[in-house]
């Protein structure tokens, strides 16, 4: 009977020795947000709105070009009735060019402009992912996941160290909480052939889209 009991008491012992390791593994497993993280540090916040500053500038672009297509297509609608037969088609022959050459120049200016804002942003993404590294080091951190890693499922708040990380160690921006995410969209038809066609079209520029769930740290052009 005495040997059953302390047998017993062993068990109890290592099982009791066993929890309290797993519970103290289990508190240095932590997790973080890369999205929120690079959407409200200041890193974060300084390439939305330099991202932003670019696109505009090639939304005017595709403005005043598209303008520029529209001014000569009036001149000859204007002309149409006096223009003879083989000046006309010289005219629209021009318009035609126009049109052509303002597309290529505008896809190749779109196409360098994806390139850059992508080069930027996996930089950044890049430079952030080495200090979470060195924050895990530095906390003591067995393990931590990104909850934006695909195969992640569920990640309890109470191991959460988003904020805890972007104050400490990336830096916040004074905005933090506004959740302002950039994404370069790629549609099906390029921004700079949708918008030379006719005066009353639309372009279809790259845009800024602001969404509190869209990875600013997923390549949009990702």
């Amino acid at each position: 009977m005495k040997t059953l009991t302390k047998a017993t008491l062993a068990t109890l012992a290592l099982m009791s020795a066993c929890s309290s390791s797993f519970a103290t593994t289990s508190s240095q497993l932590v997790s973080l947000d890369s999205r929120y993280i690079f959407q409200n540090s200041k890193a974060g916040k300084a390439f939305i709105a330099k991202t932003q500053q670019k696109i505009d500038g090639f939304q005017e672009t595709v403005r005043r070009a598209q303008q520029e297509v529209a001014t000569m297509q009036e001149d000859i609608e204007k002309q149409r009735s006096v223009l003879s037969k083989d000046a006309l088609t010289e005219k629209e022959e021009q318009l035609a060019r126009k049109r052509k050459n303002s597309e290529r120049d505008l896809t190749q200016q779109e196409e360098e402009l994806r390139r850059v804002i992508q080069k930027d942003q996996v930089k950044l993404i890049e430079e952030q992912q080495k200090i979470y590294t060195k924050a895990a080091q530095e906390e003591g951190w067995s393990a931590l996941i990104d909850k934006n890693t695909p195969g992640v499922i569920y990640v309890a708040d109470a191991i959460d160290k988003s904020d805890y990380v972007l104050n400490k160690y990336i830096g916040a921006s004074d905005d933090a909480d506004a959740k302002t995410t950039m994404m370069v969209k790629k549609d099906a038809t390029p921004a700079s052939k949708a918008a030379i066609k006719t005066k009353t079209d639309k372009p279809a520029l790259l845009t800024a889209k602001k969404d509190t769930k869209t990875a600013a740290g997923k390549t949009t052009t990702a």
